[in-house]
């Protein structure tokens, strides 16, 4: 793990963890296998949004034209900075888990174990 300078000077560990997000829609059936959005709250309350095939998201196999959303995932991310503002822990992240290199902030409560 590589020690990297939070947004405060206080050093802190890279490391990989998991953010919970949601897939909220079916896109389209083209190009195979189909599109889903993907729904993250940051931690100023933004909605972002992402596109991809489900399989980068969802490797059981959840995510179908036929399911019924909004559907619970998770995203791979790592930690770039973790700095605590106004008392909130907020970790600086880069999504990572399927090739993007988007930089958003999180809350800490937003981690989460991807075994659950």
């Amino acid at each position: 793990m590589d020690a990297v300078l939070s947004e405060h000077g206080s050093p802190t560990t890279r490391r990989t963890v998991h953010v919970g997000c949601s897939a909220i829609r079916w896109v389209d059936d083209e190009p195979q296998p189909g599109w889903v959005e993907v729904s993250i709250l940051d931690a100023d309350g933004r909605d972002l949004r992402f596109f991809d095939k489900p399989p980068i998201f969802d490797a059981d196999g959840v995510l179908t034209r036929e399911t019924d959303y909004p559907v619970p995932l998770t995203v791979e991310c790592t930690v770039l900075a973790e700095d605590v503002v106004d008392g909130r822990t907020l970790l600086t992240v880069r999504l990572t888990g399927w090739g993007g290199d988007d930089v958003c902030r999180v809350r800490a409560d937003q981690v989460v174990d991807p075994a659950r």
